[in-house]
């Protein structure tokens, strides 16, 4: 777009204001217009000036006054000001000079010389800004810590800062200007880097962000990061290119990467530590079941019935000896079956021999034999399942209803067993007294934290998920779901 110089003209009069409009509209400036010296002054500070048409001779502030205001102030002083006056003694010339004005002239003025005039200064004054532009421009690409290329359509470079220079291992500049970018850009990043300049000088509008690695003068190669943009150099379309070294995030981003994996490693080592210890806890279960079950069971069943032959055939005289074989027997009646508890806790047989649906329902019978009311909800379950799902699900089972007999303070329960085509569901609910699940944690105590760490943590080994809804006198329902695809193996039919 073409730019267009800006001028503000004061004058009091309304007619110098429109003779002054008339001669300047036909050469294309931007003209503001004020008609005292306080607007002037504050019309001045809100647009860019590139010059002042001041009338003298103007009431309550004049000329001289606003010339003078203009040049205290730093953000105004360098706008070029002409004068335009009725006087044209001597005196009055040089206090418009010494006010701060840069030309004068007189009314009544020739029209075409105000014009060359007015061309003239607006001319100087858009090469001044234009060179006091390009100097700061400079500046900021010799001091800029990152390194900057202007580089053309064919991928010449045209400009390259002193830390472009150095990012290249580069002797001197002149050693880089007038080369070819892909020069210094390793083979396999050449295409991906004159893709982004080509959409950067085809598409003004579009910035372009991309990673790519140089080859520098002396073989080394540094990977960069480099933010392209449009931009015009000696009238022709160019990409400016700002280049920064990440070499320090390259390494840090590997260092994650690796402490990412050794995690990942430590992580996958520890999920086996786990499996194998609770695969190893089952199996010292299953041992010592078998062994209470082949040995104090067997002996306290033996000693029950050899208890209940002599009371057969021996008949206590005094009431005394009576409830003493009473007693003994009741004993031993007692040891039977906390060995038959201690047992199916261990390692329920039923599990083993029939699955876990099968197991789940002898819990239940169990749990209302002891004036729970509790209701047991299952679908679709034709089959057994890997013996993995069957002990993880029948354990967190377990868990659960040990928990609300400890916590919940109360024996409604809804126990649920859904076994679909792909997945396996099992639901624990209770209507007890609940709790808020962001503070379990810290506020439970040691077993219950650790129960629900452990369902987690068996839920976490099978691949599958466990969730806790919980509300304070709300109840809690306890939800652990695994997909069976990948488990498939081991699956045994039972007979029917």
């Amino acid at each position: 777009m073409e730019y267009r110089s800006a001028i503000l003209i004061v004058d009091d009069s309304p007619q110098g204001l429109k003779t002054l409009e008339a001669l300047l509209s036909p050469e294309n400036y931007q003209l503001y217009f004020s008609s005292s010296g306080p607007d002037a002054i504050e019309k001045a500070a809100k647009v860019h000036l590139d010059l002042i048409l001041l009338d003298v001779m103007m009431p309550y502030m004049d000329g001289f006054e606003v010339c003078r205001h203009l040049r205290a102030n730093s953000c105004l002083a360098e706008i070029p000001i002409m004068m335009i006056t009725a006087l044209d003694d001597r005196e009055s010339r040089l206090e418009g000079l010494a006010a701060g004005a840069d030309d004068f002239i007189s009314k009544p003025f020739d029209r075409a010389e105000l014009r060359m005039r007015v061309r003239t200064i607006t001319r100087l004054n858009r090469y001044r800004r234009l060179m006091n532009e390009r100097t700061r421009f400079q500046q900021l690409i010799e001091l800029s810590p990152d390194g900057i290329l202007i580089v053309d359509a064919a991928g010449n470079i045209h400009l390259a800062n002193p830390s472009m220079v150095r990012l290249l291992r580069a002797e001197n500049r002149e050693t880089v200007m007038g080369q070819n970018l892909l020069t210094f850009v390793v083979c396999d990043h050449e295409a991906h880097c004159m893709d982004g300049l080509r959409r950067v000088i085809s598409t003004p509008s579009q910035a372009v962000c991309l990673e790519i690695v140089l080859q520098c003068s002396d073989g080394t190669t540094v990977p960069v990061e480099v933010h392209a943009g449009y931009m015009l150099w000696n009238d022709a379309p160019t990409a400016q290119i700002i280049v920064r070294d990440i070499t320090e995030r390259k390494r840090a981003e590997c260092e994650n990467m690796r402490l990412m994996q050794e995690l990942a490693e430590r992580e996958r080592r520890l999920h086996d530590l786990v499996e194998k210890l609770l695969v190893s806890q089952e199996e010292e279960r299953r041992r010592v079941a078998y062994e209470l079950h082949d040995g104090l069971a067997q002996v306290a069943s033996s000693a029950h019935q050899h208890w209940q032959t002599f009371a057969s055939l021996y008949r206590p005289r005094s009431e005394r000896s009576r409830q003493v074989l009473s007693r003994a027997l009741e004993l031993s009646q007692r040891v039977v079956k906390e060995a038959r508890h201690v047992i199916a806790g261990l390692r329920p047989t039923v599990l083993d021999d029939f699955g876990l649906a099968s197991a789940l329902r002898l819990e239940v019978e169990t749990l209302r034999a002891e004036g729970w009311s509790i209701t047991y909800e299952e679908a679709s379950l034709w089959e057994r399942l890997p013996p993995s799902i069957e002990t993880t699900f029948f354990r967190i089972a377990q868990e659960a209803l040990n928990n609300i007999r400890k916590h919940a303070r109360t024996t409604r329960v809804r126990l649920g067993l859904f076994c679909q085509e792909h997945t396996i569901r099992l639901e624990v609910q209770d209507w007890g007294c609940g709790f808020d699940p962001s503070y379990q944690l810290e506020g439970s105590g040691p077993g219950e934290r650790i129960g629900l760490l452990g369902m987690q943590e068996r839920m976490a080994l099978l691949g599958g998920t466990l969730s806790v809804d919980s509300h304070p006198g709300m109840g809690t329902l306890i939800v652990a779901e695994a997909s069976l695809v990948g488990l498939e193996e081991g699956k045994e039919t039972p007979e029917r």
